[in-house]
C-alpha cells in the first residue's frame, strides 16, 4: 500500500474514531441521569470507567505488541464497548451498571492507544507525522459535536438515542479498522529499535512523565466527568455539544503544527505550559463560574489538552 493510501486510511479511522468520541465524553454523564441515577452513582461509575481505562490500554497494548495484532484488539475493543452499554438501556440494577462501566472502560479506553500505537509502527518518523494526522480526529470531534443535536439525532435526556448514536459511529470505527494495513506490511522507522539500545524505556524518565500526564489528567478529572451535567444543570443548556465543540475547535491548530512546536520549544516546556493552563482553566471555574467565563475557557483546551496530548504522546 502507497505512503499516500495509508496516511489517507489513518485519517479515516481517526475520523470515526472521534465521531464515535463525540457521543460518551459529553453524553454518557447524561445517558446515566436519564436511566434514573444521582450523582453520587454517576460519579463512581465514572471513576470505574477511568479506573478501568488504565487497565484497558497497558494489557490490550501489550498484547498488541507481542502478537503485532493491532487491528484484530482495536476491532474487538470497540465492538465490546457497544455491547457493554447495551444491558444499561434494559437495567437498573447498580451492579449490573458497574460490570458494564468497567468493561467499556478496559475496551473503550484502549481504542487511541492501540492506533496512535499502530499509527507510530506503520510510519517513518511517527512523532513529526502524528499531528497532522491526528488533527482529523479534532475536526471530527468538533463536526459531530455541532451537528448531532441541531439534526435531531440526540437528545441528553433519551438514553436511547445516546446508545444508539454511539452504537452507529462506534460501530463505524470498527469497520474502518481493517482500511490500515498490519503493521508488518509498512517498513519501521529509524524511531524504532535503534541499534545498540538495551534498556527498555521504562526508565526513571519514563515514570517521571507517566506522573506529570497523571496529575494533568488528575487536575481536568473533574471537568472531563462532570461538565455536561454542570451545563445542563446550572445554566439549562440542552445543547452542551456546542460548548465541547469550542474546545475541540481550539485544539485543531495546535495539533496540527504540534510537530513543529515540538522541534521549536521542546516536549518539556509545552508540557509546563500545558500544565499552566490547566491550572489557570479550573482557577477559572472556581472564582468565576459565569457561563462567560466557561465558554472563556473552553479556549484553553487547545493547550490543556492541544499541546499536553501531542506533548505526551511524543
Amino acid at each position: 500500500m502507497q505512503t499516500n493510501e495509508v496516511k489517507g486510511a489513518t485519517w479515516t479511522n481517526y475520523v470515526f474514531l472521534f465521531a464515535s468520541y463525540a457521543i460518551p465524553t459529553p453524553y454518557l454523564q447524561l445517558f446515566l441521569k436519564a436511566r434514573g441515577l444521582p450523582l453520587s452513582r454517576i460519579g463512581l461509575l465514572l471513576g470505574i470507567l477511568e479506573l478501568a481505562g488504565i487497565g484497558g490500554p497497558i494489557i490490550l497494548g501489550h498484547l498488541a505488541d507481542r502478537r503485532s495484532a493491532y487491528r484484530l484488539l482495536l476491532f474487538a475493543g470497540l465492538l465490546v464497548s457497544i455491547t457493554a452499554l447495551i444491558p444499561l438501556q434494559l437495567t437498573t440494577a447498580l451492579p449490573m451498571f458497574v460490570v458494564c462501566i468497567a468493561i467499556m472502560g478496559f475496551s473503550y479506553r484502549a481504542a487511541m492507544p492501540l492506533l496512535d500505537s499502530l499509527l507510530g509502527r506503520i510510519f517513518p518518523e511517527p512523532s513529526r507525522q502524528y499531528g497532522g494526522l491526528r488533527v482529523a480526529g479534532s475536526v471530527s470531534f468538533t463536526v459531530v459535536s455541532l451537528g448531532l443535536q441541531p439534526c435531531g439525532a440526540i437528545s441528553g435526556d433519551s438514553s436511547v438515542s445516546i446508545l444508539a448514536a454511539f452504537g452507529a459511529a462506534t460501530a463505524l470505527a470498527a469497520m474502518a479498522v481493517w482500511l490500515i494495513p498490519p503493521a508488518s506490511v509498512v517498513q519501521v522507522g529509524d524511531d524504532y529499535g535503534k541499534p545498540g539500545e538495551t534498556s527498555n524505556g521504562l526508565d526513571a524518565r519514563f515514570w517521571a512523565v507517566i506522573g506529570i500526564i497523571f496529575l494533568g489528567r488528575f487536575g481536568l478529572g473533574a471537568y472531563y466527568s462532570f461538565f455536561s451535567l454542570y451545563l445542563h444543570d446550572n445554566f439549562g443548556l440542552s445543547n452542551i455539544g456546542l460548548l465541547w465543540a469550542v474546545g475541540s475547535l481550539n485544539e485543531i491548530p495546535v495539533v496540527f503544527f504540534s510537530g513543529a512546536l515540538i522541534a521549536k520549544l521542546g516536549v518539556r516546556v509545552l508540557l509546563v505550559i500545558s500544565l499552566a493552563a490547566i491550572s489557570l482553566r479550573l482557577g477559572m471555574f472556581i472564582f468565576a463560574p459565569s457561563f462567560l467565563v466557561v465558554a472563556l475557557a473552553q479556549l484553553l483546551h487547545a493547550v490543556t489538552f492541544g499541546t499536553f496530548h501531542t506533548a505526551s504522546v511524543a
